[in-house]
């Protein structure tokens, strides 16, 4: 059902009846935010499919890079822009023919949370494609010996693509296995892009047990979403000094918050209920109290069965 009502817009809807609909489902569904993904997901294409030649322009999300690689492989022979979500790209069996260049696609993004396979299926994808004009990457690499840096974009992609015009990308490299040398620091990453002329920025972070995390991006910054920041108080408050209207903020925290925090504008979150209540001890911590006095509407994943009783005092503008 949920794919049914995200696929496309219904113009003529006028009524809509929906019976024992989950509340996490009917977020996901109904909120602001609900195209997130492309409205189009196709799973495990069979190669025989057939797709109309008159195509010029597709965004669309799929599951592996088999999948991503059938729309390519000259089916959709006019295709011109091609926007595609991978869920998660790994070893694949299907490849594109080496001496194949895709002549009439001029604009491609390519958005994938979770891929070990940079080098072995992106990179070659890529250079199939010498004639775009715009180009969008937006990914998160995992298990690499290196960081990806301006260099890596220059040597393996950029140097193939005498017509490129525009280059977006946002990209983080992480769980890095050095194999030698010292481990580079963001200015070390910074000056691999600003020999070439690109306005980036970068931060990497290196953690305990060998975790490791390098995001780099092009500027001025224009995706949706920022991801891997280490969310603390000197964070807070450039983003309070950058958006003083800020009203609604989505966090996800997959360590432990050690500095401060203040929103005072703060009208709307999402939030896990065990979460929220490890993190005001119950609705008694004073310090995290003010950040709540103008919460007008909270969003829990599950729907709690019995509230704490300090909880509406602890949110008066509920």
């Amino acid at each position: 059902m949920e794919r049914v009502l995200c696929i496309g817009n219904y113009s003529k809807l006028h009524k809509l009846n929906l019976i024992n609909l989950e509340i996490e489902m009917a977020y996901r569904i109904f909120n602001e935010e609900n195209f997130v993904y492309p409205p189009l997901l196709l799973i495990d294409l069979p190669f025989t499919v057939f797709y109309s030649s008159k195509i010029v322009e597709l965004n669309v999300r799929v599951r592996n890079f088999d999948d991503c690689l059938c729309l390519l492989d000259g089916r959709l022979c006019q295709l011109h822009t091609f926007i595609v979500k991978i869920d998660k790209i790994q070893n694949s069996s299907k490849t594109l023919d080496n001496k194949k260049i895709l002549y009439n696609l001029k604009c491609f993004s390519l958005i994938s949370s979770q891929t070990n396979g940079y080098d072995t299926k992106i990179v070659p994808l890529l250079h199939h494609m010498s004639q775009l004009e715009k180009l969008t990457l937006s990914l998160v690499v995992r298990d690499r010996t290196s960081f990806i840096d301006g260099t890596q974009l220059h040597n393996d992609i950029l140097h193939k693509m005498a017509h490129l015009r525009i280059f977006t990308f946002d990209i983080v490299t992480r769980n890095v296995i050095f194999s030698q040398g010292a481990q580079p620091s963001s200015d070390d990453v910074r000056c691999t892009f600003v020999e070439r002329r690109y306005y980036v920025n970068c931060y990497i972070d290196y953690y305990s047990q060998g975790i490791n995390l390098c995001h780099i991006y092009s500027l001025p910054f224009t995706m949706k979403r920022m991801r891997h920041i280490p969310f603390e108080h000197d964070f807070f408050v450039k983003i309070s000094k950058s958006f003083p209207l800020i009203s609604q903020l989505a966090l996800l925290n997959v360590w432990k918050q050690e500095k401060k925090t203040r929103l005072p504008s703060l009208n709307t979150l999402y939030v896990n209920y065990q979460d929220l209540m490890t993190t005001t001890e119950d609705y008694t911590n004073d310090l995290a109290r003010e950040n709540c006095a103008k919460v007008k509407n909270i969003i829990f994943d599950t729907i709690p069965i019995v509230y704490s009783e300090n909880f509406y005092l602890y949110f008066p503008s509920l």
